[in-house]
Protein backbone atom coordinates (compact mmCIF):
# COMPACT_ATOMS: atom_id res chain seq x y z
CA UNK A 1 0.00 0.00 0.00
CA UNK A 2 1.36 3.25 -0.95
CA UNK A 3 1.83 6.27 1.92
CA UNK A 4 -0.90 8.41 0.26
CA UNK A 5 -3.32 5.49 -0.24
CA UNK A 6 -2.59 4.76 3.32
CA UNK A 7 -3.48 8.24 4.96
CA UNK A 8 -6.28 8.44 2.98
CA UNK A 9 -7.27 5.09 4.58
CA UNK A 10 -6.66 6.45 8.31
CA UNK A 11 -8.49 9.74 7.61
CA UNK A 12 -11.49 7.54 6.25
CA UNK A 13 -11.16 4.93 9.33
CA UNK A 14 -10.69 8.33 11.66
CA UNK A 15 -14.26 9.97 10.35
CA UNK A 16 -15.73 6.14 10.45
CA UNK A 17 -14.41 6.36 13.89
CA UNK A 18 -15.43 10.12 15.32
CA UNK A 19 -19.16 9.26 13.67
CA UNK A 20 -19.95 6.14 14.99
CA UNK A 21 -19.18 7.51 18.59
CA UNK A 22 -21.21 10.83 17.99
CA UNK A 23 -18.97 13.02 18.53
CA UNK A 24 -18.23 16.79 16.98
CA UNK A 25 -15.32 16.69 14.24
CA UNK A 26 -13.98 20.66 14.41
CA UNK A 27 -13.41 22.80 16.58
CA UNK A 28 -12.52 26.85 16.91
CA UNK A 29 -9.34 26.02 15.37
CA UNK A 30 -8.81 24.68 11.83
CA UNK A 31 -5.06 23.91 12.61
CA UNK A 32 -3.11 20.83 14.15
CA UNK A 33 -1.71 21.84 17.25
CA UNK A 34 -3.62 24.40 18.45
CA UNK A 35 -5.83 24.42 21.53
CA UNK A 36 -9.79 23.63 20.65
CA UNK A 37 -8.83 22.11 16.90
CA UNK A 38 -11.59 19.53 17.52
CA UNK A 39 -11.46 16.01 17.87
CA UNK A 40 -10.60 14.88 13.95
CA UNK A 41 -7.41 17.03 14.01
CA UNK A 42 -6.87 15.58 17.92
CA UNK A 43 -7.08 12.28 16.22
CA UNK A 44 -5.02 12.57 13.58
CA UNK A 45 -2.14 14.13 15.90
CA UNK A 46 -2.31 10.80 18.44
CA UNK A 47 -2.23 8.85 15.33
CA UNK A 48 1.20 10.42 13.83
CA UNK A 49 2.66 9.97 17.41
CA UNK A 50 2.32 6.12 16.81
CA UNK A 51 1.80 6.14 12.87
CA UNK A 52 5.28 6.28 10.64
CA UNK A 53 3.63 7.27 7.74
CA UNK A 54 1.06 9.48 9.18
CA UNK A 55 3.94 10.83 11.46
CA UNK A 56 5.46 11.97 8.06
CA UNK A 57 2.53 13.48 6.98
CA UNK A 58 2.18 15.62 9.41
CA UNK A 59 5.62 16.81 10.06
CA UNK A 60 5.36 18.27 5.98
CA UNK A 61 2.16 19.75 6.88
CA UNK A 62 3.63 21.45 9.74
CA UNK A 63 6.44 22.39 7.99
CA UNK A 64 4.26 23.67 4.73
CA UNK A 65 6.20 21.05 2.25
CA UNK A 66 2.97 20.58 0.86
CA UNK A 67 -0.41 21.72 0.89
CA UNK A 68 -2.23 18.93 0.32
CA UNK A 69 -2.90 17.22 3.95
CA UNK A 70 -6.62 16.08 3.43
CA UNK A 71 -7.27 17.96 7.19
CA UNK A 72 -9.01 20.72 6.17
CA UNK A 73 -13.32 20.51 6.68
CA UNK A 74 -14.12 20.57 3.47
CA UNK A 75 -12.56 17.05 2.92
CA UNK A 76 -13.70 16.31 6.00
CA UNK A 77 -17.57 16.55 4.33
CA UNK A 78 -16.03 15.21 1.23
CA UNK A 79 -15.23 11.72 3.41
CA UNK A 80 -18.61 12.03 5.45
CA UNK A 81 -20.51 11.94 2.26
CA UNK A 82 -18.50 9.50 0.11
CA UNK A 83 -18.94 6.80 3.22
CA UNK A 84 -22.73 7.84 3.81
CA UNK A 85 -23.84 7.18 0.26
CA UNK A 86 -21.76 4.14 0.23
CA UNK A 87 -23.83 3.06 3.00
CA UNK A 88 -27.30 4.11 1.78
CA UNK A 89 -26.12 2.55 -1.71
CA UNK A 90 -25.80 -0.68 0.44
CA UNK A 91 -28.94 -0.77 2.54
CA UNK A 92 -30.75 0.59 -0.92
CA UNK A 93 -29.58 -2.70 -2.57
CA UNK A 94 -30.67 -4.91 0.18
CA UNK A 95 -34.17 -3.59 0.04
CA UNK A 96 -34.34 -4.36 -3.80
CA UNK A 97 -33.02 -7.79 -3.18
CA UNK A 98 -35.22 -8.34 -0.83
CA UNK A 99 -37.81 -7.17 -3.44
CA UNK A 100 -40.55 -6.43 -0.39
CA UNK A 101 -40.35 -4.03 2.17
CA UNK A 102 -42.51 -1.66 4.66
CA UNK A 103 -41.74 1.59 5.26
CA UNK A 104 -41.79 2.78 9.23
CA UNK A 105 -42.28 6.62 9.71
CA UNK A 106 -42.51 9.01 12.75
CA UNK A 107 -41.64 12.47 13.42
CA UNK A 108 -40.14 14.77 15.90
CA UNK A 109 -38.44 18.37 16.30
CA UNK A 110 -34.55 19.11 16.22
CA UNK A 111 -33.02 21.58 17.63
CA UNK A 112 -33.56 24.38 15.66
CA UNK A 113 -37.43 23.69 15.77
CA UNK A 114 -37.83 22.13 12.48
CA UNK A 115 -39.80 18.96 12.23
CA UNK A 116 -37.85 16.20 11.06
CA UNK A 117 -39.29 12.59 9.57
CA UNK A 118 -37.91 9.59 9.97
CA UNK A 119 -37.52 6.41 6.88
CA UNK A 120 -36.74 3.52 8.25
CA UNK A 121 -37.34 0.22 5.67
CA UNK A 122 -38.03 -3.27 6.94
CA UNK A 123 -37.22 -5.83 5.36
CA UNK A 124 -36.55 -9.73 4.75
CA UNK A 125 -32.76 -10.29 4.68
CA UNK A 126 -32.91 -13.40 2.14
CA UNK A 127 -29.09 -13.56 2.40
CA UNK A 128 -28.80 -13.82 6.52
CA UNK A 129 -32.47 -15.07 6.62
CA UNK A 130 -33.40 -12.51 9.18
CA UNK A 131 -35.00 -9.24 9.72
CA UNK A 132 -33.73 -6.00 9.28
CA UNK A 133 -34.71 -2.59 9.85
CA UNK A 134 -32.67 -0.02 7.99
CA UNK A 135 -32.67 4.01 8.71
CA UNK A 136 -32.45 5.58 5.72
CA UNK A 137 -32.68 9.64 6.04
CA UNK A 138 -34.49 12.48 7.93
CA UNK A 139 -36.34 14.91 5.76
CA UNK A 140 -37.63 18.07 7.38
CA UNK A 141 -40.97 18.74 7.00
CA UNK A 142 -43.16 21.74 7.23
CA UNK A 143 -46.73 20.30 6.22
CA UNK A 144 -47.24 17.53 9.09
CA UNK A 145 -51.06 17.05 7.42
CA UNK A 146 -51.73 13.44 5.87
CA UNK A 147 -51.56 14.80 2.51
CA UNK A 148 -47.96 16.82 3.76
CA UNK A 149 -46.35 13.54 5.11
CA UNK A 150 -47.76 11.44 1.95
CA UNK A 151 -46.26 13.60 -0.25
CA UNK A 152 -42.47 13.49 1.43
CA UNK A 153 -42.54 9.83 1.65
CA UNK A 154 -43.41 9.69 -2.82
CA UNK A 155 -40.38 12.27 -2.52
CA UNK A 156 -37.99 9.88 -0.24
CA UNK A 157 -38.97 6.99 -2.50
CA UNK A 158 -38.47 8.45 -5.47
CA UNK A 159 -34.92 9.93 -4.71
CA UNK A 160 -34.17 6.31 -3.41
CA UNK A 161 -35.32 4.83 -6.47
CA UNK A 162 -37.73 2.76 -4.96
CA UNK A 163 -41.39 1.37 -6.39
CA UNK A 164 -44.48 2.26 -4.06
CA UNK A 165 -45.85 -0.93 -5.43
CA UNK A 166 -43.34 -2.95 -3.90
CA UNK A 167 -44.08 -2.00 -0.58
CA UNK A 168 -45.91 -4.11 1.53
CA UNK A 169 -46.07 -3.09 4.99
CA UNK A 170 -46.84 0.72 6.78
CA UNK A 171 -46.15 1.34 10.46
CA UNK A 172 -46.74 4.86 12.54
CA UNK A 173 -48.03 6.00 15.81
CA UNK A 174 -51.91 6.39 16.98
CA UNK A 175 -51.88 9.93 15.41
CA UNK A 176 -54.88 11.00 13.42
CA UNK A 177 -52.44 12.74 10.52
CA UNK A 178 -50.89 9.12 10.43
CA UNK A 179 -53.68 6.60 10.49
CA UNK A 180 -56.88 8.25 9.81
CA UNK A 181 -58.92 6.42 7.49
CA UNK A 182 -59.48 8.92 5.04
CA UNK A 183 -57.10 11.73 4.90
CA UNK A 184 -54.49 10.03 6.85
CA UNK A 185 -50.75 8.76 5.62
CA UNK A 186 -51.91 5.17 5.10
CA UNK A 187 -55.32 5.78 3.73
CA UNK A 188 -53.61 7.80 0.73
CA UNK A 189 -50.78 4.84 0.51
CA UNK A 190 -53.24 2.27 0.28
CA UNK A 191 -55.22 4.09 -2.36
CA UNK A 192 -52.08 4.22 -4.50
CA UNK A 193 -51.13 0.62 -3.58
CA UNK A 194 -53.62 -1.54 -2.00
CA UNK A 195 -51.35 -3.97 -0.89
CA UNK A 196 -49.36 -2.17 1.79
CA UNK A 197 -50.66 -3.45 4.69
CA UNK A 198 -51.29 -0.47 7.55
CA UNK A 199 -50.21 -1.64 11.00
CA UNK A 200 -50.31 0.82 13.64
CA UNK A 201 -47.57 0.74 16.03
CA UNK A 202 -48.24 -2.32 18.68
CA UNK A 203 -46.25 0.21 21.43
CA UNK A 204 -48.16 2.82 20.89
CA UNK A 205 -51.27 0.98 21.06
CA UNK A 206 -50.41 -0.78 24.04
CA UNK A 207 -49.65 2.32 25.41
CA UNK A 208 -53.62 2.96 24.93
CA UNK A 209 -54.75 -0.19 26.22
CA UNK A 210 -52.67 0.73 29.39
CA UNK A 211 -54.14 4.37 29.45
CA UNK A 212 -57.74 3.12 28.83
CA UNK A 213 -57.68 0.43 31.81
CA UNK A 214 -55.78 3.15 34.23
CA UNK A 215 -58.62 5.65 33.33
CA UNK A 216 -61.49 3.56 33.91
CA UNK A 217 -61.35 4.27 37.58
CA UNK A 218 -61.41 6.95 39.48
CA UNK A 219 -59.58 4.95 42.47
CA UNK A 220 -56.65 3.84 39.82
CA UNK A 221 -56.56 8.12 38.90
CA UNK A 222 -56.07 8.62 42.42
CA UNK A 223 -53.33 6.32 42.84
CA UNK A 224 -51.21 7.38 39.98
CA UNK A 225 -51.86 10.87 40.80
CA UNK A 226 -50.53 10.03 44.96
CA UNK A 227 -47.68 8.36 42.92
CA UNK A 228 -47.04 12.13 40.67
CA UNK A 229 -47.68 14.23 43.57
CA UNK A 230 -45.09 12.39 46.23
CA UNK A 231 -42.46 12.80 43.74
CA UNK A 232 -43.28 16.64 42.92
CA UNK A 233 -43.13 17.21 46.53
CA UNK A 234 -39.74 16.15 46.89
CA UNK A 235 -38.29 17.24 43.48
CA UNK A 236 -39.42 20.79 43.86
CA UNK A 237 -36.51 21.35 46.65
CA UNK A 238 -33.22 20.28 47.08
CA UNK A 239 -33.77 20.26 51.00
CA UNK A 240 -36.92 18.11 49.93
CA UNK A 241 -34.73 15.56 48.22
CA UNK A 242 -32.11 15.63 50.77
CA UNK A 243 -34.59 14.17 52.83
CA UNK A 244 -36.15 11.84 50.69
CA UNK A 245 -32.14 10.49 50.04
CA UNK A 246 -31.61 10.35 53.64
CA UNK A 247 -34.11 8.01 54.32
CA UNK A 248 -34.42 6.14 51.10
CA UNK A 249 -31.32 4.08 50.19
CA UNK A 250 -31.65 1.72 46.85
CA UNK A 251 -34.18 3.27 45.41
CA UNK A 252 -36.09 6.86 44.65
CA UNK A 253 -39.21 8.13 44.02
CA UNK A 254 -39.80 8.88 39.91
CA UNK A 255 -42.13 10.98 37.97
CA UNK A 256 -44.78 9.28 35.65
CA UNK A 257 -44.61 9.36 32.02
CA UNK A 258 -47.73 9.45 29.65
CA UNK A 259 -46.46 7.91 26.42
CA UNK A 260 -44.22 5.87 28.06
CA UNK A 261 -46.45 3.41 30.78
CA UNK A 262 -43.70 0.93 31.65
CA UNK A 263 -42.12 3.94 33.62
CA UNK A 264 -45.09 3.62 36.05
CA UNK A 265 -43.79 0.15 36.86
CA UNK A 266 -40.60 1.45 38.10
CA UNK A 267 -42.48 4.37 40.10
CA UNK A 268 -44.99 1.67 41.81
CA UNK A 269 -41.87 -0.24 42.77
CA UNK A 270 -40.17 2.40 44.14
CA UNK A 271 -43.08 3.51 46.45
CA UNK A 272 -43.90 -0.56 47.18
CA UNK A 273 -40.10 -1.44 47.99
CA UNK A 274 -39.71 1.78 50.75
CA UNK A 275 -42.90 2.92 51.57
CA UNK A 276 -42.24 3.05 54.93
CA UNK A 277 -38.74 4.85 54.51
CA UNK A 278 -41.15 7.23 52.13
CA UNK A 279 -43.42 7.87 55.38
CA UNK A 280 -40.55 8.92 57.09
CA UNK A 281 -39.28 10.98 54.85
CA UNK A 282 -43.34 12.66 54.85
CA UNK A 283 -43.18 12.91 58.47
CA UNK A 284 -39.83 14.90 58.86
CA UNK A 285 -41.26 16.70 55.73
CA UNK A 286 -44.64 17.91 58.28
CA UNK A 287 -41.64 18.90 61.50
CA UNK A 288 -39.46 20.64 59.34
CA UNK A 289 -38.93 24.16 60.45
CA UNK A 290 -38.61 26.12 57.28
CA UNK A 291 -41.31 24.13 55.39
CA UNK A 292 -44.27 26.66 54.64
CA UNK A 293 -48.10 25.24 55.48
CA UNK A 294 -48.53 24.15 51.75
CA UNK A 295 -45.22 21.68 52.08
CA UNK A 296 -46.97 20.68 55.28
CA UNK A 297 -50.37 20.59 54.57
CA UNK A 298 -49.42 18.33 51.39
CA UNK A 299 -47.28 16.27 53.37
CA UNK A 300 -50.14 14.96 56.20
CA UNK A 301 -52.36 14.37 52.82
CA UNK A 302 -50.16 12.06 51.16
CA UNK A 303 -49.03 10.51 54.45
CA UNK A 304 -53.50 9.84 55.02
CA UNK A 305 -53.93 8.85 51.53
CA UNK A 306 -50.85 6.04 51.62
CA UNK A 307 -51.59 4.44 54.69
CA UNK A 308 -54.97 3.68 53.46
CA UNK A 309 -55.19 -0.15 52.75
CA UNK A 310 -56.77 0.10 49.45
CA UNK A 311 -53.54 1.75 48.19
CA UNK A 312 -51.62 -0.86 50.10
CA UNK A 313 -53.71 -3.09 47.87
CA UNK A 314 -53.56 -0.91 44.31
CA UNK A 315 -49.49 -0.48 44.56
CA UNK A 316 -49.14 -4.64 44.83
CA UNK A 317 -51.93 -6.08 42.92
CA UNK A 318 -55.39 -8.35 44.16
CA UNK A 319 -55.83 -12.15 45.11
CA UNK A 320 -52.24 -12.92 45.79
CA UNK A 321 -51.38 -9.09 47.09
CA UNK A 322 -53.86 -9.14 49.50
CA UNK A 323 -51.48 -10.75 51.36
CA UNK A 324 -48.54 -9.08 50.54
CA UNK A 325 -50.81 -5.74 51.41
CA UNK A 326 -51.77 -6.83 54.47
CA UNK A 327 -47.93 -7.53 55.49
CA UNK A 328 -47.25 -3.76 54.47
CA UNK A 329 -50.70 -2.73 56.11
CA UNK A 330 -48.92 -4.51 59.55
CA UNK A 331 -45.68 -2.99 58.78
CA UNK A 332 -46.86 0.92 58.83
CA UNK A 333 -49.79 -0.15 61.42
CA UNK A 334 -52.45 0.53 59.29
CA UNK A 335 -55.71 -1.69 59.68
CA UNK A 336 -55.92 -4.17 56.70
CA UNK A 337 -59.41 -3.51 55.96
CA UNK A 338 -61.01 -1.50 52.78
CA UNK A 339 -63.36 1.55 53.59
CA UNK A 340 -66.97 1.43 53.67
CA UNK A 341 -68.59 2.66 49.93
CA UNK A 342 -72.14 3.92 50.25
CA UNK A 343 -73.85 3.43 46.98
CA UNK A 344 -76.15 6.30 45.78
CA UNK A 345 -79.29 5.18 43.64
CA UNK A 346 -81.55 7.29 41.92
CA UNK A 347 -85.57 6.02 42.18
CA UNK A 348 -86.54 6.08 38.23
CA UNK A 349 -90.10 8.03 38.95
CA UNK A 350 -91.82 10.69 37.67
CA UNK A 351 -91.42 12.79 40.17
CA UNK A 352 -89.14 15.48 39.53
CA UNK A 353 -89.43 15.49 43.70
CA UNK A 354 -88.30 12.11 44.21
CA UNK A 355 -85.26 12.32 46.85
CA UNK A 356 -82.39 10.27 46.35
CA UNK A 357 -81.90 6.92 48.83
CA UNK A 358 -78.88 6.13 49.75
CA UNK A 359 -78.22 1.72 49.31
CA UNK A 360 -76.71 -0.42 52.14
CA UNK A 361 -73.18 -0.39 52.30
CA UNK A 362 -71.71 -3.01 50.55
CA UNK A 363 -68.84 -5.72 51.36
CA UNK A 364 -65.97 -3.55 51.06
CA UNK A 365 -63.46 -5.34 49.63
CA UNK A 366 -66.24 -7.19 47.21
CA UNK A 367 -66.63 -3.84 45.89
CA UNK A 368 -62.93 -2.97 45.59
CA UNK A 369 -62.65 -6.50 43.45
CA UNK A 370 -65.66 -5.49 41.27
CA UNK A 371 -65.29 -1.69 40.30
CA UNK A 372 -61.58 -1.02 41.00
CA UNK A 373 -59.84 -4.03 40.49
CA UNK A 374 -61.92 -6.19 37.54
CA UNK A 375 -62.89 -2.99 35.91
CA UNK A 376 -59.40 -2.49 35.15
CA UNK A 377 -58.66 -5.87 34.10
CA UNK A 378 -62.13 -6.33 31.91
CA UNK A 379 -61.04 -2.78 30.27
CA UNK A 380 -57.05 -4.31 29.17
CA UNK A 381 -58.56 -7.33 28.34
CA UNK A 382 -61.36 -5.71 25.99
CA UNK A 383 -58.21 -3.00 24.10
CA UNK A 384 -56.16 -5.81 23.65
CA UNK A 385 -58.90 -7.91 22.45
CA UNK A 386 -59.73 -5.36 19.86
CA UNK A 387 -56.16 -5.70 18.77
CA UNK A 388 -55.84 -9.43 17.98
CA UNK A 389 -58.66 -10.40 15.82
CA UNK A 390 -57.94 -13.81 13.31
CA UNK A 391 -59.45 -16.07 11.24
CA UNK A 392 -60.06 -19.57 12.22
CA UNK A 393 -60.98 -21.18 8.43
CA UNK A 394 -57.89 -21.56 7.01
CA UNK A 395 -59.00 -21.89 3.36
CA UNK A 396 -61.23 -18.71 3.87
CA UNK A 397 -57.89 -16.87 5.37
CA UNK A 398 -55.69 -17.83 2.64
CA UNK A 399 -58.48 -16.70 0.07
CA UNK A 400 -58.46 -13.23 1.85
CA UNK A 401 -55.04 -12.74 2.12
CA UNK A 402 -55.16 -13.82 -2.30
CA UNK A 403 -57.66 -10.72 -2.98
CA UNK A 404 -55.73 -8.61 -0.51
CA UNK A 405 -52.47 -9.01 -2.23
CA UNK A 406 -54.49 -8.88 -5.51
CA UNK A 407 -53.30 -5.47 -7.61
CA UNK A 408 -55.64 -4.82 -9.89
CA UNK A 409 -54.62 -1.38 -12.14
CA UNK A 410 -55.48 -0.51 -15.50
CA UNK A 411 -52.76 -2.52 -17.67
CA UNK A 412 -52.77 -5.87 -15.92
CA UNK A 413 -53.73 -7.49 -13.02
CA UNK A 414 -50.60 -8.55 -10.53
CA UNK A 415 -51.13 -10.88 -7.49
CA UNK A 416 -48.05 -11.75 -5.10
CA UNK A 417 -49.65 -15.58 -4.64
CA UNK A 418 -52.55 -18.31 -5.25
CA UNK A 419 -54.81 -18.18 -2.06
CA UNK A 420 -56.13 -22.02 -3.09
CA UNK A 421 -52.56 -23.21 -3.76
CA UNK A 422 -51.34 -21.07 -0.56
CA UNK A 423 -53.60 -23.45 1.63
CA UNK A 424 -52.41 -26.28 -0.07
CA UNK A 425 -48.79 -25.61 0.58
CA UNK A 426 -49.48 -24.68 4.18
CA UNK A 427 -50.57 -28.36 4.84
CA UNK A 428 -48.01 -29.70 3.01
CA UNK A 429 -45.60 -28.41 5.33
CA UNK A 430 -47.38 -29.37 8.64
CA UNK A 431 -46.76 -32.84 7.31
CA UNK A 432 -43.06 -32.40 6.46
CA UNK A 433 -42.41 -30.52 9.44
CA UNK A 434 -42.61 -32.43 12.24
CA UNK A 435 -41.69 -29.45 14.84
CA UNK A 436 -45.16 -28.10 16.30
CA UNK A 437 -44.86 -24.71 18.34
CA UNK A 438 -42.93 -23.04 15.26
CA UNK A 439 -42.29 -19.57 14.33
CA UNK A 440 -42.73 -18.27 10.74
CA UNK A 441 -38.86 -17.67 10.76
CA UNK A 442 -38.21 -21.09 11.50
CA UNK A 443 -40.57 -21.86 8.64
CA UNK A 444 -38.73 -20.09 6.01
CA UNK A 445 -35.38 -20.87 7.39
CA UNK A 446 -37.05 -24.39 6.60
CA UNK A 447 -37.94 -23.99 3.40
CA UNK A 448 -34.49 -22.09 2.67
CA UNK A 449 -32.68 -24.84 4.15
CA UNK A 450 -34.15 -27.30 2.24
CA UNK A 451 -34.14 -25.30 -1.20
CA UNK A 452 -38.08 -25.86 -1.45
CA UNK A 453 -38.74 -22.36 -2.73
CA UNK A 454 -40.28 -23.73 -5.94
CA UNK A 455 -41.99 -26.07 -4.53
CA UNK A 456 -43.33 -23.94 -2.02
CA UNK A 457 -43.85 -20.54 -3.80
CA UNK A 458 -46.23 -18.96 -2.38
CA UNK A 459 -45.74 -20.06 1.21
CA UNK A 460 -41.96 -18.49 0.40
CA UNK A 461 -43.83 -15.60 -0.81
CA UNK A 462 -46.73 -15.19 2.43
CA UNK A 463 -43.86 -15.68 5.08
CA UNK A 464 -41.50 -12.69 3.87
CA UNK A 465 -44.38 -10.76 3.39
CA UNK A 466 -45.56 -11.40 6.75
CA UNK A 467 -41.67 -10.74 8.20
CA UNK A 468 -41.99 -7.39 6.16
CA UNK A 469 -44.66 -6.04 8.57
CA UNK A 470 -43.48 -3.90 10.99
CA UNK A 471 -44.76 -4.07 14.37
CA UNK A 472 -43.70 -1.12 16.01
CA UNK A 473 -41.65 2.01 15.19
CA UNK A 474 -39.04 1.66 17.79
CA UNK A 475 -36.65 1.95 15.00
CA UNK A 476 -38.28 5.44 14.03
CA UNK A 477 -37.54 6.27 17.88
CA UNK A 478 -34.09 5.19 18.23
CA UNK A 479 -33.08 7.61 15.52
CA UNK A 480 -34.09 10.40 17.73
CA UNK A 481 -31.76 9.60 19.76
CA UNK A 482 -29.30 10.26 17.14
CA UNK A 483 -30.61 13.43 15.80
CA UNK A 484 -30.02 14.62 19.66
CA UNK A 485 -26.72 13.64 19.80
CA UNK A 486 -25.38 15.06 16.54
CA UNK A 487 -27.48 18.42 16.10
CA UNK A 488 -26.73 19.72 19.53
CA UNK A 489 -27.45 23.55 20.18
CA UNK A 490 -22.83 23.54 19.43
CA UNK A 491 -24.12 21.99 15.91
CA UNK A 492 -27.21 23.36 14.99
CA UNK A 493 -26.06 24.78 11.83
CA UNK A 494 -25.05 21.66 9.69
CA UNK A 495 -27.01 21.23 6.24
CA UNK A 496 -29.32 18.61 5.89
CA UNK A 497 -27.16 16.10 3.55
CA UNK A 498 -24.16 16.45 6.68
CA UNK A 499 -27.02 15.55 9.07
CA UNK A 500 -28.48 12.42 6.96
CA UNK A 501 -24.77 10.99 6.11
CA UNK A 502 -23.72 11.47 10.20
CA UNK A 503 -26.88 9.71 11.66
CA UNK A 504 -26.96 7.46 8.67
CA UNK A 505 -23.09 6.19 9.66
CA UNK A 506 -23.41 6.27 13.40
CA UNK A 507 -27.21 4.11 13.21
CA UNK A 508 -25.78 1.59 10.62
CA UNK A 509 -22.48 1.08 11.48
CA UNK A 510 -22.49 -2.93 11.31
CA UNK A 511 -22.94 -1.85 7.72
CA UNK A 512 -20.14 0.77 7.47
CA UNK A 513 -17.71 -1.45 9.32
CA UNK A 514 -18.15 -3.82 6.17
CA UNK A 515 -17.57 -1.21 3.68
CA UNK A 516 -14.66 -1.48 1.30
CA UNK A 517 -12.59 1.62 1.75
CA UNK A 518 -10.53 1.02 -1.40
CA UNK A 519 -14.07 1.49 -2.86
CA UNK A 520 -14.35 4.62 -0.97
CA UNK A 521 -10.94 6.13 -1.27
CA UNK A 522 -11.26 5.67 -5.55
CA UNK A 523 -14.65 7.41 -5.34
CA UNK A 524 -12.89 10.04 -3.54
CA UNK A 525 -9.60 10.28 -6.02
CA UNK A 526 -12.57 10.57 -9.16
CA UNK A 527 -14.69 13.59 -6.62
CA UNK A 528 -12.45 15.94 -8.50
CA UNK A 529 -10.34 14.19 -11.03
CA UNK A 530 -7.89 12.98 -8.26
CA UNK A 531 -5.47 10.45 -8.92
CA UNK A 532 -4.81 7.91 -6.92
CA UNK A 533 -0.45 7.31 -6.31
CA UNK A 534 -0.26 3.37 -6.90
CA UNK A 535 3.20 3.46 -5.77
Amino acid sequence: MSPRIRKLSEKFNGVMFRVIEGAAFRGSSDKLFTHHNGNFLGLVELLGKFDLVMNEHVRRVMSRETHVHYCGKTIQNEIINIIGNLTRDNILSRVRKAKYYSIMLDCTPDINHVEQLSLTLRIFDIDEMCIKEHFIEFEPIFNSSGEGIYESILSMLKSCKLELNDCRGQGYDNGANMKGKNKGVQARILRANPRAFFMPCGCHSLNLVVGDSVSCSIESKNFFGTIQRIYVLFSASVERWHILKKHVKSLTVKSLCETRWECRIDCINAIKNEISQIIDALIELTELNTADHLVISEANSLIQFIERFDFLVLITGHTEAIKSAEKLALQLNVEPKFRVTRVIRRKKQFDHESRDEASEPQNPELYFKQHVFNNILDQAISSISEQNKSHEDLLKSCKDLHLKLNDQNKDKTECDLNGIDLCNEIEIVRSLYSKKDSCPLEILRFINDNKLQDTLPNLWVALRIMMTIPVTTASCERSFSKLKLIKTYLRSTMTEERLNNLALISIENDIVSKLDLNEAIQNFADLKSRKKCLF
